[in-house]
């Protein structure tokens, strides 16, 4: 027996087609924000870790400075109780061997760039300061008073913080004001190292 296809026939299966297509469009335009944004995730998880060599080293040269007073009276990123500057914190990690200088480049830049821009804000913190206090935070962060976070170094919309006690976090913008996420200013109250 032969199949009669009759007018209608065609006209269901193109309705058909129609209906597949538009639903593999809107899987495809609800799954690209999850494929697009693996790639910042992972540009973030490298800076929370650049972040967490920082600490250990700034806390292994604040170990030996209390132990052999090698380099003298440096408290992470304090001399005598007052803060480095940023040139005399990144000179001491290298002279004092915690990093080599290429190390040292790698670690504060951009995992996504090539340039040699500076993404961290290092702020002063000393002993005498709580393990909760903010060690270090990407430069989109602008300030516990900030409501919005500014131009971002990375092509993402978060930012990362790492504090004393080697706590680090990716944090989405709207948690730009969270400060038990973000961490303590410290004695300084989030002095940035110039």
């Amino acid at each position: 027996m032969k199949a009669v296809h009759k007018p209608n026939d065609t006209a269901f299966a193109f309705r058909e087609l129609l209906i597949v297509v538009f639903l593999i469009g809107v899987l495809l335009f609800l799954a690209t924000p999850v494929i697009t944004d693996r790639p910042i995730s992972g540009q973030l998880i490298q800076v929370l870790s650049n972040m967490r060599q920082l600490q250990l080293a700034t806390q292994m040269m604040t170990l030996d400075s209390e132990t052999a007073n090698t380099p003298p009276s440096i408290r992470w990123t304090c001399t005598n109780g007052q803060p480095l500057k940023f040139a005399e914190w990144t000179n001491l990690l290298v002279s004092k061997g915690y990093l080599s200088q290429e190390d040292l480049a790698k670690l504060l830049k951009s995992p996504q760039s090539n340039r040699s821009t500076n993404v961290f804000t290092v702020y002063a913190v000393g002993d005498f300061d709580p393990d909760t206090t903010l060690l270090l935070a990407t430069k989109n962060w602008l300030g516990p008073k900030a409501s919005a976070l500014g131009d971002s170094p990375f092509r993402t919309p978060g930012f990362v913080v790492f504090r004393k006690d080697g706590d680090g976090a990716i944090l989405q913008p709207r948690q730009c004001q969270r400060m038990d996420l973000i961490g303590t200013g410290g004695k300084y109250n989030f002095l940035p190292l110039q």
